[in-house]
């Protein structure tokens, strides 16, 4: 990501009539802060050392992390300033600003082994784990499972079951339905909560698969 951070960040250079330094407010996201997660971002100035810079965030709370590196959590959905400051003559100085969007992460994507809605049994009763992801996103979050549903529809009856599962591992119940299913049987993955990065309980898109064998 450092990489992909010097080859393609999105710099603003800002200049005052007060002061003529040249000021780099860099966001690794391409000017977009996600709602919940630590961001990173780098700030330089001409002529200042980073350790007489002092960062304020309108829209929610920034730390320096190490070295020439900050992290901006936002708090709300909506735009938010980076303001740089110095101290000159004992009093804080704004030397430069620069505007970005807030936005929240967009809910995952539930799964249970290949991404395919139509599977084996075989490949079915095989699994042990389910997970959620967030597809063509280029920021790696694992999320935690809470609870889902299952429900199995017999493709040639009009009975159906209903499974509880705590958790991102099958239980012993679900595991044995599984391994009952029967050609043209429909599982469908619904009620499922999961734990967001800032700790939040969401609810995403329910998962049907039918059983082709």
């Amino acid at each position: 990501m450092k990489k992909a951070f010097l080859i393609g960040l999105c710099t603003l250079f800002l200049f005052t009539k007060l002061f003529a330094q040249k000021i780099s407010i860099a966001n690794e996201r391409m000017n977009i802060f996600y709602v919940g997660l630590d961001n990173p971002i780098s700030i330089a100035v001409d002529g200042f050392s980073t350790k007489n810079l002092t960062i304020k965030a309108t829209n929610g709370k920034i730390e320096k992390d190490d070295y020439n590196s900050y992290l901006f959590r936002p708090k709300n959905v909506g735009p938010s300033e980076i303001i740089v400051y110095s101290k000159i003559n004992g009093k804080l100085k704004e030397i430069g600003r620069s505007q970005f969007r807030c936005k929240n992460l967009p809910l995952p994507t539930f799964h249970i082994g290949s991404g395919k809605k139509i599977k084996s049994k075989n490949e079915i009763a095989a699994q042990e784990y389910v997970r959620a992801e967030l597809e063509n996103f280029d920021i790696d979050i694992r999320y935690q499972i809470d609870s889902f549903k299952v429900c199995i529809f017999s493709g040639d009856t009009c009975k159906y079951y209903i499974k509880k599962n705590i958790g991102n591992k099958l239980n012993d119940e679900v595991k044995s339905l599984f391994k009952e299913l029967q050609n043209e049987d429909v599982i469908v993955f619904k009620d499922i909560f999961i734990k967001e990065p800032d700790g939040t309980s969401a609810l995403i898109a329910p998962l049907i698969i039918t059983i082709k064998d």
